[in-house]
């Protein structure tokens, strides 16, 4: 079989929904794993040589046998060799097929040019894509409307053509229906979102998107989220990636709940759920918000897995690492299936002994191992909070046996500045985790090892006398 998101493979086969945000088999009339185009369309049925008389090209084929045999050969083909047998068939089915009654058009002229798109892209023969696409909307009207999954299908495997936009436009000469309108909008808008200059075309964007939406709504105005579910919860994925992109909270967590509620009801694909939970993720980790981070997180890495998006995949096991790290949890997030089958990959190893070190308290390894991920801009933000996380538990472990030790020392061993030293210990006393105070001639600091047991102790005794008090009093108010 094969890969995914490649041109070469069959691009008449049903995909899984995981190549992008159209969801492959709606509306296919229950055709199950087989592509409408792929039946009989037209006249044209493509039945064994042995049926059909032996090879193409005898006496008595006709010129639907003869463009069958070009389709099966083609097919077989790969890259320019396969390109230019296709446009020689659709060359010859214009002589071929000149005095039929229904046309020169034909099922197999209509597959041959979405495969010629295909390879045009893949080859970087993209000035060319235009063209052979609008010739494909104007004299394959019929085909076009017969088989009207075909268009996202194709569009939904480009999305990086940077012209897409103007493939869907010319897409509305023959698709009219609001379901297919829809679809074809929200390609439009991924591929638009994919593009280096988002942020200079929101306004397109953010179009796309509302008409889109306008389709997706009751009589009253309202989410038609019992009808529509699952291209309403694709919808708001593409505006959490935008608001995403344009560092809108607001709107981010607006569209994250829509679309969190949504999932109870779409049955949403692993390409929009990964899309959703990573973005959810992300978010919530710049809010520091770290505990709720790695549970989408972790929701964004199975998702992302199903659909073998590998990238995708790996970028939120990175994130997942240090949100969990970060939210402090002592639960070793490769713990996690998922996360410990990317292993293999050098970079994800490279957060695994990151991650031991900081559950070890190892803090010279950490310095060591921390450099590789100093390259990955995804969590390079967060390094930072990391380092001061180990260096503020191996303080812990430092002072621990001491009642006074020299800030040098502890500075030493947590490989600290002065200044870093100091900053470490007035949190730490801040959030109570140490008792003591700083002896600023000598530089040492002295702890306090009684005052919480003293504390604890003292104040249960005064808690019970208070108690017994309370009940001494309430028994001799009942007695009199």
């Amino acid at each position: 079989m094969s890969k995914k998101n490649q041109i070469d493979y069959d691009p008449d086969a049903v995909e899984d929904d995981d190549g992008g945000f159209y969801q492959s088999g709606e509306e296919d009339g229950g055709l199950g794993n087989f592509d409408s185009d792929e039946l009989d369309g037209g006249g044209l049925i493509g039945g064994d040589d042995e049926e059909s008389g032996g090879e193409y090209g005898f006496a008595d084929d006709t010129p639907e046998d003869t463009l069958n045999g070009k389709w099966s050969d083609a097919k077989d083909l790969k890259g320019e060799e396969k390109l230019k047998a296709l446009q020689e068939l659709v060359k010859e089915e214009k002589t071929l097929m000149a005095d039929s009654p229904n046309g020169p058009a034909t099922n197999v002229g209509f597959k041959a040019i979405k495969h010629i798109i295909l390879l045009l892209v893949q080859l970087g023969k993209t000035d060319e894509v235009n063209k052979w696409f609008t010739k494909w909307v104007d004299e394959y009207k019929v085909h076009m409307k017969q088989h009207l999954q075909a268009v996202p299908k194709l569009l939904n495997k480009i999305l990086d053509f940077p012209e897409l936009a103007t493939l869907v436009t010319l897409s509305f000469k023959n698709i009219t229906d609001k379901l297919n309108k829809t679809k074809l909008l929200l390609i439009k808008a991924a591929s638009l979102l994919k593009r280096p200059d988002a942020l200079q075309i929101v306004d397109e964007i953010k179009q796309a998107l509302d008409e889109a939406h306008s389709f997706l709504k009751t009589p009253e105005g309202a989410d038609d989220n019992e009808g529509q579910a699952n291209l309403l919860l694709e919808l708001y994925a593409q505006k959490i990636i935008l608001a995403d992109k344009r560092r809108n909270n607001k709107d981010l967590k607006a569209f994250f709940e829509k679309a969190d509620q949504l999932t109870k009801l779409a049955m949403g694909g692993n390409a929009v759920l990964g899309t959703i939970y990573s973005v959810g993720g992300r978010a919530r980790m710049r809010e520091r918000k770290f505990a709720e981070a790695t549970k989408f997180l972790v929701e964004a890495v199975k998702n992302w897995d199903q659909c073998r998006k590998k990238q995708e995949t790996e970028d939120c096991i990175k994130l997942m690492v240090i949100s969990s790290l970060l939210s402090t949890s002592k639960v070793n997030p490769f713990d996690d299936q998922v996360a410990a089958s990317h292993l293999g990959t050098p970079a994800i190893k490279a957060f695994e002994r990151v991650t031991k070190d900081i559950l070890s308290k190892n803090a010279d390894s950490f310095l060591q191992n921390i450099k590789p991920l100093q390259r990955e801009e995804i969590v390079k933000e967060y390094l930072p909070m990391l380092k001061r996380l180990i260096q503020k538990d191996l303080f812990l472990e430092v002072v621990k046996p001491y009642t006074n030790i020299s800030m040098a020392f502890v500075g030493k061993r947590i490989h600290t500045t002065p200044e870093e030293t100091e900053s470490i210990l007035v949190e730490l006393i801040l959030n109570q985790q140490i008792h003591g105070t700083i002896d600023q001639a000598s530089g040492v600091l002295l702890l306090d090892t009684t005052t919480k047991s003293y504390n604890d102790f003292y104040g249960g005794l005064n808690r019970l006398a208070n108690g017994v008090d309370r009940i001494q009093r309430n028994v001799l108010s009942g007695l009199s």
